[in-house]
């Protein structure tokens, strides 16, 4: 099984020099460390024209728990979603590690104390191999090295394809520009106050003065 954005990218190898599309991966942290990954991609009117029909099963990504939905763009592109929720940190890395290759080991940790949780995000997407990178032996076995494509159409294909890494954990959020042929770290982190403490105490509080207020009203009146 082909994971969704793995299936987005390797689609993009027909584009032709002209064309342009970009694959975006926006991650997305809750308060309760639940959370949605998606990926999205963009091609513009001459990449969806070589592209044709991308062929992506929503059915092939259901086991995993992805959902596609597939839309014209408003310049004649298109656009291409995949999502799938998480529901905790191990689940945040099982679903990053779907993407492909380049998108293993993100890690997402948080601390509470009373008042405020810490909520981290760590990781790298590594595209050393380029486009390779999100091949499997199967399908560098049929294509040969570099997918099949000759090093005049790997650099067209470089200049065309970018890709953009955003995430959000309460209290941050940060982006990235990430190129085939680099690594690039990611860490953003962030606080957020404990509402679920926080309300209750100062309805306590609320209640507290009020209750003061009454019994010195009563004393002397």
């Amino acid at each position: 099984m082909r994971s969704g954005a793995a299936a987005l990218v390797l689609a993009a190898l027909v584009l032709l020099t002209g064309c342009q599309a970009t694959v975006g991966v926006d991650a997305s942290v809750g308060r309760d460390g639940a959370g949605t990954v998606v990926a999205t991609a963009t091609l513009d009117k001459a990449a969806a024209a070589h592209v044709g029909d991308l062929k992506v099963r929503a059915g092939d990504l259901a086991p995993a728990g992805w959902t596609v939905r597939e839309q014209a763009a408003a310049d004649g592109g298109r656009v291409v979603v995949a999502s799938r929720p998480f529901r905790g940190g191990t689940d945040f890395g099982r679903a990053m590690a779907e993407l492909g290759p380049p998108f293993a080991g993100f890690t997402m940790t948080r601390s509470r104390s009373i008042f405020r949780t810490h909520t981290a995000v760590s990781g790298a997407v590594d595209l050393r191999k380029g486009i390779e990178a999100f091949g499997d032996a199967r399908l560098t076995g049929q294509l040969g090295a570099g997918l099949g494509l000759q090093p005049a159409d790997q650099t067209a294909l470089r200049q065309a394809l970018r890709f953009k890494l955003s995430m959000k954990v309460p209290g941050a959020t940060k982006s990235w520009p990430v190129s085939l042929g680099s690594r690039t770290a990611v860490r953003v982190s962030g606080a957020s106050w404990n509402t679920d403490v926080l309300f209750p105490a100062f309805l306590a509080i609320v209640l507290l003065l009020g209750l003061a207020v009454l019994m010195l009203w009563r004393r002397y009146n």
